[in-house]
């Protein structure tokens, strides 16, 4: 892990290439980084230049323990739309493959009985 300072000229780069971040920077503008509160265009430069966690700590937050975050609204909703999907795709596998059966076994009938006729004709 690179030290302190090393880590904040990592940093500043990554500002100075993606210099529309300083507009997330002000009073009130905090994201949760861990357990910790850290000014956001300071997180979102992190995350953008991949420099993993901040060597030094932030502001501390009450509630929970990073390791278990609780889940947003929309995480629980694109979970169950998932699932929902997941479920239709195998409903629809399955009607599919029944489908194919009752059509093997109704089509070769029916292709005997043209050949048969045409076979007459």
């Amino acid at each position: 892990m690179p030290s302190s300072k090393q880590y904040y000229i990592r940093l500043r780069r990554v500002l100075r290439k993606y210099p529309f971040l300083y507009q997330y920077k002000g009073k009130g503008k905090f994201l949760r980084s861990g357990s910790y509160l850290y000014p956001k265009y300071l997180v979102l430069a992190a995350r953008l230049g991949g420099l993993g966690p901040f060597p030094w700590k932030g502001i501390k937050v009450p509630g929970r323990h990073p390791a278990q975050p609780e889940p947003s609204p929309m995480e629980e909703i694109e979970e169950k739309v998932d699932d929902m999907l997941l479920t239709i795709q195998q409903e629809l596998e399955t009607s599919i493959t029944e489908l194919m059966e009752v059509a093997r076994y109704n089509i070769f009938p029916a292709l005997r009985e043209i050949v048969e006729q045409s076979a007459r004709a």
